[in-house]
């Protein structure tokens, strides 16, 4: 990090760095060798930074901004001479003006009120619509853009703060080119409608895109296509945490003051029945119901996030659609869905569609049911350090009972259809709510055939119907209830515990294990020669 820098400043040598960050460079910076990092930040007042012609500079990711007065200048050590930018990642430049950049080594370079002073390389100069919310918060508004233009499917497009109270609304389908939010300024952008974005979705630290909010229906979803790669900064987030179902509403509603449910039962506290399972484990796309009861809050479930990317996902800020917590003598609101689809998944970010919490601090409360959560990796094999959690909500004081986990469906490219780990983790709580397989409101027929059952951390599961599912491994602490029913297994008999270890094994984990019945593999195709 190098700050408020007042006289010029010479990097001798190459340089190899995690991150580099040049604040305020009032003087000069010079790099006399090549410079490889994974991010690198020149934010603030403006100075010049030079760079070593025939060098190369390799960054993962990349910001400059500069000020509309006074841009970045961007020059190579010998004039005329290029220096090579090489970016692979996300990039947000605004306010820069460069000359003799060879850029194409990596990601074009999108210059946003930028100079093109010559000799640029695999850099884009085109003018951007940058949002100022001056009449409205409508997206198709002219006059709310900069210059004032309507977005078509031609446009690039960047929220950036400075806008007031008018954050943008997407209300009809909509087609954009590209999309950069929150660079430097908090900014929102909410969606009503679909949105395809034709090239990359840059979601910055200071960027939330949300959903509108849903009341007693589910009429509203966060549906976004993008037809390049999504990344999400650390700090960036696609949030429609307490946007489902209100208070007494959804499919999953609870009654009396008990939890919404959606991917598990909401908890019981008092009176009325706990919020029921419902939807898709696949392919989920339900709003979260509602918890019930309680006093000064809305106790709303989770919206529904579905992204559907045909590029890379770089996922190191969050993507969430929680519960609300409940206020007293209520039941909160159970989690929402998350569906992903993407060629490939990185980051340290976090997935989140768990339950609201029960909050009062006197115990007269109860968690909200975990949601739903899909992956699906049409490329990749692996998920990154990304986290997914879809829990229970917990509650305060012990009064009345934590929701129940909801599901995670991952699939990689190597699995075929349906063939994915359905995981319930029921993070190490006990509850008497329990994960309906198959739900016993909205199920989705034979989506889970192929899918192997994967429950930890004392997860428990119930079954109000019989079932057909792919496999099963069930680890301490675990249950799985069939009570009068049938749980047709489609693989040979194993462990619990341990699919390598052929034979029944830790069969006290489900309450009649004589009503499991293990059918063998599916069949595949029969080639026949005479």
């Amino acid at each position: 990090t190098l700050n408020n820098v007042s006289n010029p400043v010479v990097f001798k040598g190459a340089i190899a760095a995690r991150n580099i960050r040049i604040g305020n460079p009032g003087a000069s910076v010079t790099f006399d060798a090549g410079v490889q990092a994974n991010e690198f930040r020149c934010e603030s007042q403006p100075g010049s930074l030079t760079f070593q012609a025939g060098s190369a500079y390799n960054f993962t990711n990349l910001l400059m901004r500069g000020l509309p007065t006074n841009l970045i200048v961007l020059r190579s050590s010998t004039n005329g001479q290029p220096w090579s930018l090489n970016v692979t990642g996300w990039q947000s430049v605004r306010y820069v003006d460069v000359k003799d950049s060879d850029a194409s080594g990596g990601k074009k370079i999108y210059g946003i009120n930028s100079t093109n002073s010559g000799g640029n390389l695999n850099w884009d100069f085109a003018p951007w619509l940058i949002w100022n919310g001056s009449s409205s918060a409508s997206l198709t508004n002219p006059v709310n853009w900069t210059p004032a233009q309507a977005p078509d499917t031609g446009s690039l497009l960047l929220v950036d703060g400075d806008y007031g109270t008018n954050a943008p609304v997407v209300d009809a389908t909509t087609t954009v080119r590209r999309l950069m939010m929150g660079a430097s300024l908090p900014s929102t952008l909410m969606l009503r409608a679909p949105l395809t974005v034709n090239e990359d979705v840059s979601i910055m630290y200071r960027g939330t895109l949300t959903q509108e909010d849903n009341a007693a229906a589910e009429v509203y979803r966060l549906a976004l296509t993008v037809n390049g790669t999504l990344n999400i900064e650390a700090g960036g987030t696609i949030d429609a945490s307490g946007k489902g179902c209100d208070r007494d509403y959804g499919p999953g509603k609870g009654t009396g003051s008990c939890g919404g449910g959606y991917g598990g039962e909401g908890g019981y506290y008092s009176s009325g029945s706990r919020g029921v399972c419902y939807g898709s484990f696949t392919t989920p796309t339900n709003i979260g119901s509602g918890g019930a009861g309680g006093y000064g809050g809305p106790e709303s479930g989770g919206g529904a996030v579905i992204l559907n990317v045909a590029g890379a996902t770089a996922l190191n800020g969050s993507i969430l659609a929680n519960g609300q917590a409940s206020q007293g003598y209520g039941g909160a609101g159970a989690g929402g869905s998350i569906f992903l689809t993407t060629s490939n998944l990185t980051g340290v970010g976090a997935i989140g569609a768990s339950g609201g919490m029960g909050t009062d601090g006197s115990g007269n409360n109860a968690g909200g049911g975990g949601g739903r959560i899909a992956v699906i990796l049409t490329c990749g094999t692996a998920f990154g350090n990304v986290t997914m959690q879809a829990y229970g909500g917990g509650t305060e004081g012990g009064g009345g009972e934590k929701g129940a986990a909801g599901t995670i469906y991952r699939k990689t490219a190597s699995q075929n259809a349906g063939r994915g780990f359905l995981i319930v983790d029921g993070s190490n709580v006990t509850t008497a709510a329990r994960t309906e397989v198959p739900p016993a409101t909205n199920a989705v027929p034979v989506e889970f055939e192929r899918a192997t059952f994967v429950l930890t951390n004392r997860a428990a599961v119930a079954m109000p119907a019989t079932g057909k599912i792919g496999n099963l491994l069930i680890y301490t602490n675990c249950t799985w209830t069939v009570t009068n029913w049938t749980l047709y297994v489609q693989s040979l008999e194993h462990s619990l515990e341990d699919v390598t270890q052929k034979g029944p094994g830790q069969t006290y984990r489900v309450d009649h294990y004589n009503q499991v019945l293990w059918i063998g593999a599916p069949p595949g195709t029969l080639f026949m020669v005479h």
